[in-house]
């Protein structure tokens, strides 16, 4: 199959196969990349919940142990309650304003700052889209000594967003205190590391792209086009020597100063022509030795004809004198 393509052609073959290896190895390069990326985001948006995870639970610990040494057993009930809606309706700590900490006695609101109206009612039978008693649940959590709850509320300007809470008892008190992240608060965050990852992975491929593109321009094609001349030039020259030999001309002359394959093929062509020549000059010695020996012959032959013919008239004579004599 090979040996049918002219040597141009193979290549012109070995580039094309060459330029789709570097591509394959770039498909494969990027497809590996691309599952290192995901990785890599996987690893780090866990790890981005575990970090939100321990920071609620810091800071509800904290909440609830400062409230605990606020409140006092000598206060009315709805003074602590004051007390701690003052203290937690100005706390936010998230940039959109999303986090903020709520108190329940059971699962009787005492603070919920973003809604304020729910404030003394019982959401204990509330659910969320998921038909999840977080409320319930959190009160569970916090009467156990603390706990975590996965859950979908209302976040501010957003709508529904799915939420984690965790909830501690307030020492000293028969409330508990609870605070929360939103879920789409760590997608968003993962969306700016994988946005930020994947520009770098683009940007990496783009390079990688440049420097192959050139490599295959600037030395692949230049080192293919330079073998080439070097392999058909002479190949060519060893042809039209070929053809001129078999035509009877033996005074075509071939460069054979290289030692590769082609130059060695030249020096046996060049070889080859003076051998003839050689056996050509042979051949015309021997002719003009036969020519030669031919006339020699010739004349010989002739000498001997006229022998003969002597010979004879001789014979003749005797015979004529035999006659004679017998008479």
């Amino acid at each position: 199959m090979i040996r049918k393509l002219r040597i141009s052609g193979r290549i012109i073959t070995l580039i094309v196969m060459m330029f789709i290896l570097v591509v394959t190895v770039g498909l494969v390069y990027s497809f590996q990349f691309n599952r290192i990326k995901n990785f890599s985001i996987e690893q780090i948006q866990e790890q981005m919940f575990e970090d939100q995870r321990m920071k609620i639970e810091v800071a509800t610990h904290s909440m609830a142990l400062s409230l605990g040494n606020i409140l006092s057993d000598t206060m009315s009930i709805e003074m602590q309650e004051e007390i701690i809606r003052n203290a937690l309706d100005d706390i936010r700590f998230e940039d959109d304003e999303s986090g903020y900490f709520f108190a329940y006695r059971g699962t009787v609101v005492v603070a919920l700052p973003i809604l304020k109206e729910r404030i003394g009612q019982d959401l204990g039978n509330t659910t969320d889209p998921n038909g999840v008693h977080f409320v319930r649940e959190l009160d569970e959590q916090a009467r156990r000594g603390y706990g975590l709850v996965e859950y979908i509320f209302e976040k501010p300007g957003y709508g529904l967003q799915p939420k984690i809470s965790y909830a501690q008892m307030i020492p000293g008190t028969d409330m508990w205190i609870g605070t929360g992240v939103y879920i789409d608060n760590i997608e968003a965050k993962r969306n700016l590391v994988d946005g930020a990852i994947g520009g770098i992975a683009r940007r990496s491929n783009i390079i990688n792209i440049i420097i192959i593109s050139l490599v295959l321009l600037l030395v692949v094609l230049p080192i293919s086009i330079a073998i080439r001349h070097s392999i058909k030039k002479p190949l060519d020259e060893a042809i039209v020597m070929a053809q001129n030999l078999a035509n009877g001309d033996l005074t075509t002359s071939i460069s054979d100063q290289y030692d590769d394959e082609v130059g060695l093929l030249n020096k046996a062509m060049k070889q080859m022509a003076e051998k003839l020549k050689d056996i050509l000059s042979n051949v015309m010695t021997a002719s003009d030795n036969i020519a030669s020996a031919s006339q020699q012959m010739s004349t010989a032959t002739q000498q001997l004809s006229q022998g003969s013919n002597q010979q004879a008239s001789s014979a003749e004579e005797v015979s004529a004198s035999m006659e004679q004599m017998a008479s």
